[in-house]
């Protein structure tokens, strides 16, 4: 993707002097997003803090003395899987095993994706569940919910996840934050799935709408997954970047004794897209 220094671009919308100016991109992506949202969703404490935690799972010290820095949840389910030895091949294995279980699939699809034996990958599902039972617990509820055919929401103010019958069987209704509904009728593996994708679209839409109203919110701007992209006057492209970031990153999913602060990483202002490579 190219993104610019398009000529006979005018800034006068965007807080210029109106004069002539070149374009950069700048982009924000939340971090770790699925998973933060995973663990607020189904109030798992242990989740959060297996994502969030300095903790070295090889060293076992807080902060790391080994210098390896093996933190975070990929790595923590790698060496509940493999033990102390668990490779940075180990961690790709349990991170796209982590996501197929986040996103209702089983041990045998992702095995098939990153190429590895079935029986590797049910460890590292097993090892997910030990790390997450709380999620397991809510995603086994969502499944229930969605074959008895019901409307699911979260209470935020209390932490309390609802569910309330809906006329037939196999299909659910996922209500988030914001009060928009989710539809989910394509299966039970999915039900879990809908909730936490469409949770997250929420999270970028809020951040899309708060950018609307900056001074560069009328120029261009694209939505990719968990990640805003836009276009900006050069000469104002590291203050818009330090903007955006401040729009998308936020604790809205945050209940009583599990504060979710979901945050940004950014990209320095770039005239070729740095994820297009």
């Amino acid at each position: 993707m190219y993104a610019g220094r398009s000529k006979g671009v005018s800034s006068a919308g965007a807080g210029g002097s109106g004069l002539l100016t070149d374009m950069l991109g700048i982009s924000a992506d939340f971090k770790g997003c699925e998973i933060l949202v995973a663990a607020a969703l189904s109030g798992d404490k242990a989740l959060l803090e297996a994502e969030q935690s300095a903790f070295c799972y090889r060293c076992e010290e807080d902060p790391c003395a080994c210098g390896k820095e093996h933190t975070g949840l990929h790595w923590r389910t790698a060496h509940g899987a493999q033990g102390q030895g668990a490779t940075k091949a180990h961690r790709y294995q349990a991170k796209r095993g982590t996501f197929t279980r986040l996103f209702g699939g089983g041990p045998e699809t992702a095995a098939d994706q990153v190429g590895c034996d079935i029986a590797d990958m049910q460890l590292i599902f097993d090892a997910f569940d030990r790390n997450a039972p709380d999620f397991s617990w809510w995603d086994q509820c969502m499944k229930q919910w969605y074959y008895d055919g019901s409307m699911v929401w979260r209470d935020y103010a209390t932490g309390t996840n609802y569910s309330q019958d809906i006329p037939g069987e196999k299909h659910m209704i996922y209500r988030t934050y914001s009060g928009r509904n989710i539809y989910i009728s394509n299966g039970a593996h999915a039900a879990g799935n809908g909730a936490i994708q469409g949770t997250a679209r929420e999270l970028l839409i809020d951040g899309l709408l708060l950018w609307q109203y900056t001074r560069w919110g009328k120029l261009p701007v694209l939505p990719v997954h968990d990640q805003i992209i836009a276009f900006v006057p050069a000469f104002e492209a590291e203050e818009a970047s330090r903007v955006l970031a401040q729009c998308m990153e936020t604790d809205v999913l945050s209940s009583p004794g599990l504060p979710v602060h979901i945050g940004v990483d950014t990209d320095p202002p770039f005239v070729n897209w740095p994820d297009s490579a």
